[in-house]
Parts: C-alpha cells; structure tokens; sequence
C-alpha cells in the first residue's frame, strides 16, 4: 500500500524515477523494484521519500493529539460526553481554547460524510464529526484501552446517541438518563445492531458509524 502512494506522489510531483532514486540515495532498480511492490527499501530512503513528495504520516499523530488534549480537558471542566457530542466546533473551541480543532473539516448531512468516505478524496479523518466522536471515545475509554474497556465504551456511546432521539432536547440528555435506559437500547442502535458496529478486524467501523449518528442527531 505505502509503495502505491509514493508511486501516486511521484506521478503528482512530475519528478522521474531516476532522480527520486538519487534522493533517497537508493539505485533506480532498487526504487523500481519496490514500486512494483517486489523489493524493499531501507527505512533512510523511506523517510527520505516521505519528505521529498510530502507524504504526512504525522497527521495522524496530530489529529490523537488534539483529541487526546481536548477529551482531558473537558473531563477536567466537568463536561459529559453527552454534552460534547451536542456541541459544536466553536463552543469546543471556546471551551478548550485549543485553536487546532479549527481545521476540521465540517460536514453538514449524513450523505455528505458518505460522501467524503465513498471518494476518497478528503480523509474522513480529517472532518469535525470524526474529530468528536474520538473525543468522546477517550472520555469515557482512556488511553490504555482493553477489551472490556472497549466494549464497555462503545455500548455506552451507542446506547446514548439511541436515548438521545427519545429525551434529547434543549435541557440536553441527562446522565442518570442514559444510564436507566443502557440496557434497552444496546439490543439495536438505531437499527444497527451492536455486534455489526463492534468488529475487531475493521475498528475504524464503529467510529465511522458514531460520525454519522452524530451527525443524524445532532445538527451543528
């Protein structure tokens, strides 16, 4: 995969082969080869190769850390998970006073985030609804997540976003709300049941489904 995306780069950055290979301090054979998904290179000429055709592979550092700063700082100010997955991106801002989350992309309907998943051309990552639905994942999982801590985590997100199209409105969902009715609404999660959203071998499913029933619910 990471052999495809250099081999993308370079056709966007309109360099040849044969000087990129000169760059990374590699032989063109050498670089051709691991094009072509055949050979390998060493982690110099990888890094080399991320920096000359601006491949980021930090931003997803960045985008945990922001979340990581602003779930702890929410925590600190008393605010529920509830309340922030109402919330939206200048009250956060406000509150956190973290001017990075400023760079994520809004996204206004459901189709519009199927969208962005569908073509690929802007990282899902990279929007505001998957920003927040990070957030309120490490409020309530932590930076040490089990299994256990997962699921638990997951049934407590979808069973509040379930409640929240019964009781939520302009006071907000109450936490002792939530809580009561848990166990009526982990069965199915807006007809999506639990189990279908918790897979092991595709994790990224229940934080893109979380981005849509924030979305849904929550118009910002």
């Amino acid at each position: 995969m990471i052999h495809e995306i250099i081999t993308y780069k370079l056709k966007m950055s309109g360099m040849t082969q044969a000087n990129l290979a000169r760059l990374i301090e590699t032989s063109p054979t050498q670089l051709g080869n691991y094009l072509k998904g055949q050979g390998s290179l060493t982690e110099k000429s990888l890094n080399k190769c991320f920096d000359i055709l601006e491949i980021n592979i930090e931003r997803y550092k960045s985008i945990y850390q922001v979340a990581q700063n602003t779930s702890e700082i929410l925590k600190k100010r008393g605010i529920g998970f509830d309340q922030v997955m109402r919330m939206t991106k200048i009250e956060i801002i406000r509150i956190t006073e973290i001017e990075q989350i400023k760079q994520f992309i809004d996204v206004n309907s459901e189709e519009e985030y199927e969208d962005i998943i569908k073509y690929n051309i802007i990282d899902y990552q990279s929007t505001f609804p998957y920003f927040k639905s990070v957030v309120v994942y490490l409020m309530n999982a932590g930076e040490k997540v089990t299994t256990k801590s997962n699921t638990t985590t997951w049934t407590l997100l979808f069973g509040a976003l379930a409640l929240s199209s019964v009781v939520a409105g302009p006071i907000g969902l109450l936490a002792s709300g939530i809580r009561a009715g848990i166990s009526a609404a982990i069965g199915a999660v807006g007809g999506v049941a639990l189990s279908n959203i918790l897979k092991e071998d595709r994790p990224l499913e229940s934080f893109k489904e979380l981005s849509k029933k924030i979305i849904k619910n929550f118009k910002y």
